[in-house]
């Protein structure tokens, strides 16, 4: 388990204009929510720990028309969320069917994939995000000319994760490839029973070709991109952020009271604080850094990075970021500039911490 009891030793090069202005801030031991300063909102409950899933690691899972691994499940998020980094085989897919207690992302990591949301088709590839929210119906089917491979993130994520846990003890078998009425008909009732319905006809009406967005783009001087899923579409439960970085970007280390961060390394190296550890990740490694814990991250590699940020919840956030966009905030660079970023990060309940690198 990664420690959280003190904050690292701050390099004598960076005893700079931006470290004495908030070396002056109290650094509360995450235990101690009572000392958190005031008009920050506190979490209910205890914060999930933070954790490091490796490229490879994970709750393997085979659900038929798809296999992979769970990356992080229900019980790491405190059920906010599950994320799973899966691979489809050519033809092959998830046939029309409708959740009512769920969201769920999909972001195209390989091969191209056939997208049907309520009566929009899109056709998306690599680096393409979708959001397919409840109570809509939805598909999706590996096309093109090779496997696919995709991360689907499911919110809240503990009645699904329970569903893909019965499907897997019970050898089930995926519903396009049943043909025993009584073994269709139970699993009708199993999807059922976890606020799901299938569609075996197919979902109503001819579908129109969708056109996919990039979603709003924020810009965080070193780092910046598109917001794949925005708070709007989600109604304030996540912001996906498709992020460029430079060599050496990243914001300043901080807390969030508010929110939990995931990170996604999808190119290029990075160094990590979770605390008081340093860590180093790469390509398919991914970051799990929840409310109450220190952390920070910047890109190492010389031609730049690119990772996948998700923000849950994401209303708060978005806010500030997109507050620190129309300012200009990042990098904070000037005195100004700096007390600004230190006045929206507490209204925010965003605690700034000293630079550590």
């Amino acid at each position: 388990m990664l420690g959280f009891q003190k904050r690292p030793p701050i390099k004598a090069a960076k005893e700079n204009t931006m470290q004495n202005l908030i070396q002056a801030i109290p650094v509360f031991p995450t235990s101690q929510v009572a000392a958190i300063p005031s008009g920050i909102i506190a979490p209910q409950q205890a914060s999930p720990s933070p954790l490091i899933v490796r490229a490879g690691e994970g709750h393997y899972t085979d659900q038929g028309v798809y296999r992979g691994y769970l990356k992080l499940d229900a019980h790491t998020t405190d059920g906010t969320f599950i994320l799973l980094d899966v691979e489809a085989d050519l033809g092959k897919g998830v046939p029309p069917h409708v959740h009512h207690l769920e969201d769920e992302t999909f972001y195209i990591q390989q091969g191209r994939f056939q997208i049907q949301i309520g009566n929009h088709l899109y056709e998306v590839g690599p680096g393409d995000t979708l959001f397919a929210p409840r109570n809509i119906a939805h598909s999706w089917y590996c096309t093109g000319e090779e496997p696919g491979r995709l991360f689907i993130l499911v919110t809240p994520g503990a009645n699904f994760e329970a569903y893909m846990h019965e499907m897997t003890q019970g050898g089930q078998a995926p519903m396009n490839a049943m043909q025993d009425p009584e073994a269709i008909a139970a699993f009708m009732a199993m999807t059922e029973h976890y606020g799901m319905t299938m569609l075996p006809h197919g979902i109503e009406g001819t579908p129109e070709r969708g056109i996919l967005s990039k979603g709003p783009f924020i810009d965080l001087g070193d780092h910046r991109g598109h917001r794949g899923v925005n708070s709007n579409d989600s109604r304030g439960t996540l912001m996906w952020l498709n992020m460029d970085v430079d060599f050496q970007g990243g914001p300043p280390p901080h807390i969030h009271w508010r929110e939990d961060e995931t990170f996604i390394i999808h190119k290029g190296r990075f160094r990590v604080l979770l605390g008081e550890d340093i860590v180093e990740v790469g390509p398919g490694d991914i970051v799990f850094a929840p409310r109450g814990h220190a952390h920070d991250w910047q890109c190492i590699s010389e031609e730049g990075g690119h990772a996948l940020g998700i923000i849950t919840p994401g209303e708060n956030f978005e806010t500030f970021a997109s507050e620190m966009d129309r300012q200009q905030l990042m990098p904070p660079t000037s005195p100004g500039a700096i007390e600004k970023l230190l006045a929206l990060g507490d209204y925010h309940g965003i605690q700034m911490l000293p630079p550590v690198w």
